[in-house]
């Protein structure tokens, strides 16, 4: 349900050594060279080697060595929080990202990046507690759906409900699009209010208010006619009311 998104890397751009031409005598004679003071640490070179070559393993070694050498430096530790990212280290992620927070605050991507590598890990409260901070922050829809749907995986429905109605009664929801995993591994590009009413519908199927969920269901078909999820789910309750309901074309025994 949650969305897979491309994250855009602004991996740390440092720039290459630079040497300075040769200089002049008063006399106009060219003077000795000599040796050249390097505008860039030798593992800055590596590190700019290893992202353009995609060695990730040789990046993170350097950033670590500048990290010893320039601790003030967050960059550096910013640029580790995205790697492991891209490398799918969620734990080392965290931890590194944890660190960034306590000397910069305000780096929504860290955040970010941070709170879907909590939600990786099934840590679905300190997933929320980063996502309710990004969506005071930015006011953005689909920030807005991730604390919907954590406040939901942790059975906070009065809250859950209330981001909903936040979201659907957003008219720009009708229009901006979120990528959902549907079935299969399949993703789907639809309105973020259709999702976020297809949450609704889950929602309240679960507290057992079936024809409230059917509502919602059918609504986010309305807004998005091929919604994988929100089809499946009406489907599913159909066939739950088949189940549940006798079937009429066999004749009860007569009892004497």
């Amino acid at each position: 349900m949650i969305r897979n998104i491309a994250v855009t890397f602004l991996i740390l751009s440092i720039s290459a050594l630079t040497v300075p031409g040769q200089t002049k005598s008063k006399k106009g004679e060219p003077e000795k060279k000599q040796a050249q003071t390097p505008t860039a640490d030798n593992e800055t070179l590596i590190y700019n080697a290893a992202m353009k070559y995609g060695d990730y393993d040789a990046a993170r070694f350097a950033l670590y060595s500048l990290l010893v050498k320039h601790p003030e430096n967050i960059s550096y530790l910013d640029s580790l929080v995205r790697i492991y990212f891209m490398t799918g280290n969620w734990a080392q992620c965290i931890l590194t990202g944890n660190e960034y927070m306590t000397k910069d605050t305000g780096n929504i991507a860290v955040l970010e990046l941070v709170a879907i590598s909590n939600s990786n890990l099934s840590r679905n409260k300190d997933a929320l507690d980063l996502y309710e901070k990004i969506y005071r922050k930015t006011g953005n829809l689909y920030h807005g759906y991730q604390v919907a749907v954590h406040r939901y995986i942790l059975q906070r429905y009065g809250e859950c409900a209330q981001m909903i109605d936040a979201i659907v009664n957003d008219t720009a929801s009708a229009k901006e699009l979120i990528n959902i995993n549907a079935d299969e591994g399949q993703n789907q590009q639809v309105p973020i209010r259709a999702s976020a009413l297809n949450l609704r519908g889950v929602m309240l199927k679960e507290i057992n208010m079936p024809e409230k969920a059917r509502e919602n269901f059918e609504a986010a078909l309305k807004l998005a006619p091929d919604f994988i999820l929100a089809k499946n789910n009406l489907e599913q309750m159909k066939k739950e009311k088949e189940t549940k309901e006798p079937d009429k074309t066999i004749p009860e025994k007569k009892t004497r």
